[in-house]
């Protein structure tokens, strides 16, 4: 069984996630791209900024996507539109995982945990950690992370 909006294959190159509607595939990779794929008629959008390194994490929630590269550059966009970048991070993004909300968490080897409002981009909190994080999941009430 597979729960959409996780990551469902994050390996070596290459990062995929279902979107939560089931009708999207994201996948980004070490050739600094994200790709969605509309599993209906295998329709490719590709999400390239210019300063986007090699993409480590993506996440999906509602009509959000977010993604994560190996220098810190956390990136979101929503429904489509061109991504952009969210400042804060110093080193590579290790997690990335949209609250039930819909906000934002993100984490990396920086040894910080960020929590971010995915509708506007807006930083909320960040927390500083004693090690870096490889992996983030929230309880569905987002009491606990």
């Amino acid at each position: 069984m597979t729960l959409p909006g996780l990551v469902v294959i994050c390996f070596g190159r290459h990062c995929l996630v279902e979107t939560p509607d089931g009708q999207r595939l994201i996948s980004g990779a070490l050739d600094r791209q994200v790709h969605i794929t509309r599993l209906d008629t295998h329709r490719v959008q590709t999400l390239a900024p210019a300063d986007l390194a090699r993409v480590r994490v993506v996440a999906a929630h509602s009509d959000a996507i977010a993604f994560g590269d190996d220098v810190g550059g956390l990136w979101l966009s929503r429904a489509g539109a061109p991504a952009r970048r969210l400042v804060g991070h110093r080193a590579t993004i290790t997690s990335l995982s949209f609250l039930p909300s819909g906000r934002l968490a993100s984490a990396g080897e920086d040894r910080t945990l960020r929590l971010w409002d995915a509708t506007t981009g807006v930083p909320m909190r960040e927390v500083d950690l004693r090690d870096p994080v490889t992996s983030l999941a929230f309880l569905a009430d987002e009491a606990q992370l």
